[in-house]
């Protein structure tokens, strides 16, 4: 059985794709099936096989009757991250622009990804990506393009974002600010740059086979 849903789910995601609805969100940490996912090219998979790698202790309840088997190994989880990320994934982009952050004293590829995970509605690059502007970390200095980014990222109305909002705003005129607006305004009309994949749901498939439990629900 185990073997056939293996088969069918590799059929089902030609294009790396996948969503899991609110109910059985954590469906795919299963280690072993999220390996098989990822090198079939499920990106979300590999987004998630990064996570297993970068900290392995945060899944360690997926495994309570016995010695976790995921190593910790930065080095995989990057590679993960980069090939979900580079297929077009926002999670896996920040992820992978987060670590790069913290291991690397040159930001300007962090910033690129950042602005990649941005353009998807991600609020937390959107937020990240407006800090850097703000201290010209890895891009030009630029307040006016932190100020516009971190209006974005207040919409999902966490205070260090709306704080950060506010502390670029004292620093720009007011026909800045306005500017800056109006373009946030626009974007979100727009609704930035959609998810390039399909996602489908495959719970029907997964959600309640005892090999793939909803461990972290």
């Amino acid at each position: 059985v185990r073997l056939l849903l293996i088969t069918m789910a590799s059929l089902l995601f030609p294009m790396g794709s996948f969503a899991a609805s609110p109910d059985c969100s954590h469906v795919l940490n299963d280690y072993e099936y999220v390996g098989l996912l990822a090198n079939n090219g499920n990106l979300q998979a590999q987004y998630q096989l990064g996570e297993f790698y970068a900290d392995p202790e945060k899944y360690k309840a997926l495994f309570p009757r016995g010695a976790n088997p995921i190593p910790n190994d930065p080095s995989s989880a990057v590679t993960w991250f980069r090939k979900a990320a580079e297929g077009g994934y926002h999670k896996a982009q920040l992820a992978l622009a987060l670590y790069l952050l913290d291991h690397s004293s040159d930001a300007t590829e962090a910033a690129v990804w950042l602005k990649k995970a941005a353009d998807q509605d991600d609020h937390e690059a959107q937020g990240r990506l407006a800090d850097l502007y703000r201290k010209g970390r890895g891009v030009t200095h630029d307040l006016s393009e932190a100020y516009f980014w971190a209006l974005l990222a207040s919409h999902a109305h966490e205070s260090r974002w709306v704080e950060l909002e506010r502390l670029i705003a004292k620093s720009l005129t007011p026909q800045e600010l306005h500017s800056a607006q109006q373009r946030a305004d626009t974007w979100q009309k727009t609704g930035g740059t959609d998810y390039p994949y399909p996602l489908l749901n495959i719970d029907a498939i997964l959600c309640g086979v005892p090999s793939w439990h909803c461990a972290l629900q």
